[in-house]
C-alpha cells in the first residue's frame, strides 16, 4: 500500500496498522479537498513533525495548516487537523521504528520537489527570451526530488495565488 509508505508505516504493515491506516488515510483525503492540501508539502511536514517529534504540538498544526492553499483556515479547520494528527500519531506509534527513522523513511518516498505547472510556464518564458537560468535550475531540482538544496527553498513552495488563473498553471503539478 503505497499510502502506508508515504506515511511511514512501510512497505508491508501489519494487518492491525493496515486495518488503522484505512479509515486514517480516508480522513487525510478529506482534509485534502475540504482544506485545498499541496500533498507534497502536507507529506514532508508530517515527516518533518514525526522526526522532530513535533506531533500533538501546536507546531505541527501549524505546519500542517501552512500546507493549505485557503488563506484563512477556521479554528473548525484546524480542529480536524489537530484530530487528524491525534489519530495519526496513535497510529505511527504502531510502527516499531524510532520517529527518526520513519521520517526519514517517509522522506524517501515523498519528494521535496515536484514540477509544477506554473514554473515550466516560468521557464518556458525565459527560454523564450534567451535565458536558460529557471531551466537549468529546475533540471537541477528535477535530478534530487527527495533533497531539499540550500539556497533552493523557494522551489519547494506551494504554487503562488497568480499561477491559479493564468492558463496552463492552475493547482495542477505533473504528478497530478
Amino acid at each position: 500500500m503505497i499510502l502506508c509508505e508515504k506515511l511511514g508505516f512501510g512497505k508491508n504493515p501489519t494487518a492491525v496498522l493496515r486495518d488503522k491506516a484505512i479509515p486514517l488515510i480516508n480522513k487525510m483525503f478529506t482534509l485534502f479537498e475540504k482544506l485545498k492540501i499541496d500533498m507534497t508539502i502536507f507529506y514532508r511536514r508530517l515527516a518533518r513533525c514525526v522526526g522532530e517529534e513535533l506531533l500533538g504540538t501546536e507546531k505541527a498544526i501549524t505546519l500542517l495548516v501552512e500546507s493549505s492553499y485557503h488563506e484563512n483556515v477556521t479554528d473548525f479547520q484546524k480542529l480536524k487537523i489537530k484530530n487528524f494528527i491525534s489519530e495519526y500519531s496513535e497510529t505511527v506509534r504502531l510502527v516499531n521504528d524510532s520517529c527518526l527513522t520513519i521520517s526519514k523513511r517517509m522522506n524517501t518516498i515523498n519528494p521535496a520537489f515536484i514540477l509544477r505547472n506554473y514554473l515550466c510556464h516560468e521557464a518556458n518564458a525565459l527560454c523564450e527570451q534567451g535565458d536558460n537560468s529557471l531551466l537549468d535550475i529546475v533540471s537541477k531540482l528535477i535530478e534530487q526530488p527527495f533533497t531539499v538544496l540550500p539556497g533552493f527553498e523557494k522551489y519547494y513552495q506551494k504554487s503562488p495565488v497568480w499561477a491559479k488563473n493564468q492558463a496552463g498553471c492552475g493547482f495542477l503539478s505533473c504528478s497530478s
